[in-house]
């Protein structure tokens, strides 16, 4: 189900993403982590930073000339994926959780990342507490607590149902994911940016020092990237909007 979310944003504006300055590229790469796992063969972010005033006005060209064309560089969606044991059995797939390890250039991301939050976060729910800044699940569950207290203090009975989502970023359908942008505000040429970005990605599973084929991915987003918690928010964000928040609802 997709609600109408244009309401809650100024009509007249459409988000579309626009031209970046070498000074916040420059920012973008001074902020990469050395110690962090990166794409076999990719350069490293030691180089790029000890380089960066030969290669700041190229990357900031690639980076504009991309917005501009609407398409996300495909030698960009590559991503090996490190498997990470969670608990349980350590022979049972499902106990594990996919990373997906990145080029430090398709970090670069971090600029679209920016710019969707600066327009979108104000309107996503208080309620949803994940992958946000300043923010957490710990607040959702005090946040709980509070509304169950009062509602015991008045004399109400109080029932919950607990729900969790299994491969959540794995499944995230490209298209739907698109109409629910477009649902709030995203210019035509912003969608068809988000959706180069998304589709014709290819990966690789990385064990130790072992490698499977390519294989090419049709839905969700990358785990490991800044956009990926972000487009998930925005993916079940509407959901907030069909509940009623008075104190017979389930929060």
């Amino acid at each position: 189900m997709i609600s109408n979310n244009k309401s809650l944003l100024n009509e007249s504006i459409d988000f579309n993403f626009h031209e970046v300055s070498q000074e916040a590229v420059r920012k973008v790469i001074e902020e990469l982590n050395v110690k962090k796992s990166v794409l076999s063969n990719s350069i490293s972010a030691t180089f790029l930073k000890s380089h960066i005033d030969i290669y700041l006005p190229s990357i900031t060209n690639i980076i504009n000339n991309s917005f501009k064309n609407k398409v996300f560089p495909d030698e960009l969606k590559y991503a090996e994926v490190t498997p990470i044991y969670k608990k349980g059995s350590n022979f049972d797939k499902e106990n594990y959780r996919p990373i997906s390890i990145l080029s430090n250039f398709s970090k670069f991301e971090k600029i679209m990342f920016q710019q969707i939050t600066q327009y979108i976060d104000s309107t996503l729910s208080p309620l949803l507490s994940g992958f946000r800044k300043n923010n957490s699940t710990q607040y959702s569950l005090l946040n709980m607590l509070e509304k169950w207290n009062n509602e015991l203090d008045k004399g109400f009975k109080v029932g919950t149902i607990f729900m969790a989502l299994s491969k959540a970023f794995d499944t995230i359908n490209h298209n739907l994911l698109i109409a629910k942008l477009n649902a709030y505000s995203f210019s035509k040429p912003a969608l068809s940016y988000i959706l180069s970005y998304l589709r014709n990605r290819s990966q690789r599973t990385k064990i130790n020092n072992t490698f499977s084929s390519w294989k090419h991915t049709n839905a969700g987003v990358p785990q490991g990237s800044v956009l990926g918690p972000l487009f998930f928010n925005i993916f079940i964000n509407d959901i907030f909007n069909f509940v009623n928040q008075d104190r017979k609802s389930v929060v």
